[in-house]
């Protein structure tokens, strides 16, 4: 079995400067959480359990607890993010998407 290193994993976090305007969390609230102080990262969808931004810690997504088919709508939920703070990190390329980390390498 070949494990997954650090860039593979899918990763999501949320950079400052949210609005909460509920975008992400109307379309996957297993995921997205907002809060007054900021969008956070639903502790079930990470590896480590934590709900935060993810900003410092990048945990990966448990993809085994989201659907492929709810994979598959993460880069449009945060490409459809209106203040741009939802970024993706990590080997999403089984859907066609290069994170923007990647883009600059």
């Amino acid at each position: 079995m070949v494990r997954a290193t650090h860039m593979q994993r899918k990763r999501i976090w949320i950079d400052h400067g949210c609005i909460h305007c509920f975008w992400c969390q109307n379309l996957m609230p297993q995921v997205f959480l907002v809060h007054e102080t900021g969008t956070q990262i639903a502790g079930e969808a990470r590896e480590d359990g934590v709900t935060s931004d993810n900003l410092g810690e990048r945990s990966p997504l448990r993809t085994a607890m989201i659907s492929p088919e709810e994979l598959n709508f993460v880069p449009f939920i945060a490409d459809g993010c209106p203040v741009q703070v939802i970024h993706l990190e990590g080997d999403w390329s089984d859907l066609g998407v290069v994170a923007a980390n990647e883009m600059s390498s």
